[in-house]
């Protein structure tokens, strides 16, 4: 799932993320040491939810990538699977010779976890030297995820003339903040929780390292019914508003941006922080 990307002033390397409501696209300057950006958009999806097989979210991403970079010939795109369709885990192997290490990881991840040649990717990034109760071992980061998800994501991009260079995990994407000092590692271990629409993930990153990585299944949805709820609760006066799912995204929104000028009669925003968040 890597490719390497020789730096072009021709080339325009283009990062995308499809969430459930936008599509968050970067443009890296390709002969940039420092990996800066030239620009970042993101464009509201005509219809939130849509699956990667939906004409519609194909035909929202074709006008945006074309819009924003230009026809395909000119570019490197770059996509991240959606982790919960990814396994993550940390295995330890013996000292071995390069050329063993493939074998000595397939062995020891077979042996640990048990999974299916014929439906997976298995892939894997050596993490270096470790003491393992005593002895000299190599720590492995590997990672699984179905053949099937990869031809999907494959698919839709190839099928709007924009075919994809990289695929990558948003663990690894996090990992390389660190690696990159883009972000500071002020501490050896550090843990980063990602809030996504029905799940969250918590990532234990250790001297630049992804050694952890947990799911929770729960995220922004869970937060906003439970918005919704407690206002009904809080409000229960026959004459007060409903509180519907788009007012309780703006409210926590405008909490996140700080927004000054919250023009906006609805009595929810007359809860204080507390109760917004009880």
């Amino acid at each position: 799932l890597k490719i390497r990307i020789i730096p072009n002033d021709s080339v325009k390397n283009i990062g995308i993320h499809i969430s459930n409501e936008s599509i968050f696209m970067t443009m890296l300057d390709p002969g940039d040491q420092a990996h800066s950006f030239k620009a970042y958009k993101e464009i509201s999806l005509s219809r939130h939810g849509m699956n990667m097989e939906d004409p519609r979210l194909a035909e929202d991403l074709k006008h945006v990538l074309y819009e924003f970079c230009g026809p395909s010939k000119r570019n490197k795109i770059w996509t991240v699977l959606s982790s919960s369709l990814v396994g993550l885990r940390r295995i330890f192997i013996p000292m071995v010779p390069k050329h063993q290490i493939s074998n000595a990881v397939y062995w020891t991840f077979k042996r640990e976890k048990s999974f299916d040649e014929k439906s997976l990717v298995l892939d894997f990034e050596v993490q270096g030297e470790v003491n393992d109760q005593g002895i000299r071992k190599l720590a492995v980061l590997v990672y699984t995820c179905p053949l099937s998800e990869v031809a999907v994501l494959k698919d839709l991009f190839l099928g709007i003339g924009y075919p994809l260079s990289v695929i990558t995990l948003s663990s690894f994407a996090i990992q390389n903040l660190f690696r990159t000092k883009w972000v500071p590692l002020f501490e050896d271990t550090v843990a980063n929780l990602s809030i996504g629409h029905e799940r969250s993930q918590v990532e234990i990153i250790s001297h630049n390292n992804v050694v952890l990585v947990r799911a929770i299944k729960s995220g922004t949805k869970s937060l906003l019914d439970a918005l919704i709820e407690g206002y009904h609760h809080e409000m229960s006066s026959a004459v007060a508003p409903t509180l519907d799912y788009t007012q309780a995204q703006k409210l926590i929104k405008d909490l996140h941006d700080h927004a000054e000028n919250m023009t906006t009669n609805h009595p929810i925003y007359k809860l204080n922080l507390q109760q917004v968040f009880e």
